[in-house]
């Protein structure tokens, strides 16, 4: 693969990926059919596939002619197509790192000469689903491809990394920001939050987040003296939405589970739980009166008056057997799974209708 960067970069006359229709209509919604190594195949779609499908002619500063990986990432090896120089590339933003270069008569650049931290991201992009829920995602510098100092995760835990190995420094991992020392510490909110807002660190950057039973839980957890990873029971720890609520699918820190949540309590479903190797647990696989209160917790006046908010069983996720309109006071009896109305089951209060 390395010798034909190299010709095209002595002859000008050929792309590194080509984009054409050339397969046999296999490719789904997700993925482009382009040129990669030996033939054509469907690319899923990504920050790499994105970019040649978009024709650049002229890469940005610092970054080579896009090459990627049939997951839609850059390759961890990429070459100029100038120079022939051939470099370790952060697999996600295609920038290239100046002090790998190494020309082809001074020998073969492999990936395993790359910075352990590009490695590791190389090795997450490779799998199916790398953007997972509570995943770790390491943090690389761009420069240098040695791991940033600071590393930090969605649950809101940060701490400290050796920068060659990436080993957490011990006793610096805190719920909120960990002190590196003399590393600066990644940009807070710029005082942009009003006061229906807490600055809180969401998906590895700091958020204005909206107060609400997730967020709350959270910044008191960044200003407990409690031990980082000390659980409430039945919970896992807060991973919150922007709006304050917790996200409908949460990950457990130590066992590696996914569940389904109840948005407002933050009580997972036991029975929903489910290991990567078993498969993706989808929004859409949640109990449907959870994915109700997901969708009603996502709007900006969730609770307005007269306003039906379902109720959800806290072991199961299903629709609790008696629903009810806080408006007018009447109650009625509903399907559990589907939430339907049992016709004739009105009663006005006091009344408590016989489901």
């Amino acid at each position: 693969m390395q010798n034909s960067f190299v010709i095209c970069a002595i002859v000008f006359a050929c792309p590194l990926m080509v984009i054409s229709d050339d397969c046999g209509g296999e490719c789904d919604e997700s993925q482009y059919c382009q040129w990669l190594e030996d033939g054509y195949e469907c690319v899923r779609r990504g920050p790499c596939s994105d970019k040649v499908e978009d024709h650049m002619e002229f890469p940005p500063d610092g970054e080579l002619q896009p090459q990627c990986t049939s997951k839609g990432f850059h390759s961890l090896i990429g070459s100029h197509a100038s120079t022939a120089y051939f470099y370790c590339v952060h697999p996600e933003t295609g920038k290239f790192i100046e002090s790998t270069g190494l020309r082809p008569d001074q020998g073969t650049l492999q990936e395993s000469d790359c910075p352990k931290c590009l490695q590791d991201l190389n090795k997450i992009f490779e799998e199916d689903m790398p953007y997972m829920p509570g995943r770790f995602m390491p943090k690389c510098d761009e420069s240098t491809g040695l791991y940033e100092k600071f590393q930090s995760q969605s649950t809101g835990f940060s701490w400290c990394v050796d920068e060659q190995t990436g080993e957490e420094i011990a006793n610096t991992k805190v719920q909120g920001v960990a002190n590196c020392g003399d590393e600066p510490m990644p940009d807070d909110c710029n005082e942009e939050c009003d006061e229906s807002e807490y600055c809180l660190m969401l998906e590895q950057e700091y958020e204005c987040v909206r107060t609400g039973p997730c967020s709350d839980k959270l910044k008191e957890d960044m200003e407990s003296s409690l031990p980082s990873m000390v659980l409430r029971d039945g919970e896992l720890n807060p991973q919150c939405t922007f709006k304050g609520y917790h996200k409908l699918v949460g990950s457990h820190g130590s066992t590696g589970y996914f569940y389904c949540v109840h948005p407002e309590t933050g009580k997972y479903i036991e029975s929903t739980g489910m290991r990567l190797d078993e498969g993706t647990l989808e929004e859409a696989d949640c109990p449907k009166c959870l994915q109700q209160l997901r969708d009603i917790y996502a709007e900006d006046l969730p609770m307005m008056p007269g306003r039906v908010i379902p109720q959800c069983n806290a072991e199961t996720g299903l629709f609790e057997r008696v629903q009810g309109n806080g408006s007018t006071g009447y109650r009625y009896c509903v399907d559990d799974y589907t939430g339907d109305k049992i016709e004739g089951s009105d009663v006005p209060p006091p009344q408590e209708p016989d489901c």
